[in-house]
């Protein structure tokens, strides 16, 4: 069993043994970092911002760790953000709301789980302005995972990639001309725009 098969199986067990607490004790445990495990580890292809890549490549001393404060960012954050596209609080509620009387089956979790807990990373200022408008914690209504972003006009990209990792991988080959940079949006598996 490889490690993301681990990931999805204690994950599976671990869900059922909340919504068991929950049905029997009547509570549901959702702080202490006790989603740590499937919210960083459980998850679908990541996205990434259209203004996130092109301020990528652009500059060719950013990577994936690169510090917002040295670009006129806040202390402390990055200026690729990897925020979660359906805010982990918000995917507690859907998931509860849904197995509340029924655990799931392993694929139907691991379905939800790739449905509603993407990763998407954004420029730190775009991380700000989700901040400002309140949409940090919530989703303004129900128009589908990426509402937020709808909301306050981040155009959040598909990729083929299952981490960061491997993204910007991709995206420094497409910045130093290993790959075909007219390519990208064909490479992340996104339209043209």
């Amino acid at each position: 069993m490889d490690s993301q098969d681990k990931v999805w199986l204690t994950s599976f067990e671990y869900i059922k043994a909340l919504l068991k607490l929950k049905r029997e004790k009547g509570f549901w445990m959702t702080g202490n970092q006790s989603w740590n495990l499937m919210k960083w580890n459980a998850h679908g292809n990541v996205l990434i911002s259209e203004r996130a890549i092109n301020e990528f490549l652009k500059n060719i001393e950013l990577d994936k760790s690169s510090k917002a404060r040295d670009l006129g960012g806040r202390a402390g954050a990055r200026c690729f953000v990897a925020e979660h596209v359906c805010p982990t609080n918000v995917l507690q509620r859907l998931l509860l709301e849904k197995y509340k009387d029924q655990d799931p089956s392993f694929e139907d979790l691991k379905e939800f789980f790739q449905q509603y807990n993407r990763i998407c990373y954004v420029w730190h200022t775009e991380d700000v302005t989700l901040s400002v408008n309140g949409l940090k914690q919530e989703v303004p209504y129900l128009g589908g995972v990426c509402a937020r972003y709808y909301y306050v006009q981040i155009v959040a990209l598909p990729t083929r990639f299952s981490n960061g990792a491997a993204l910007f991988k991709y995206l420094r080959q497409c910045r130093t001309g290993r790959r075909d940079c007219q390519l990208i949006r064909e490479g992340l598996n996104a339209a043209d725009h």
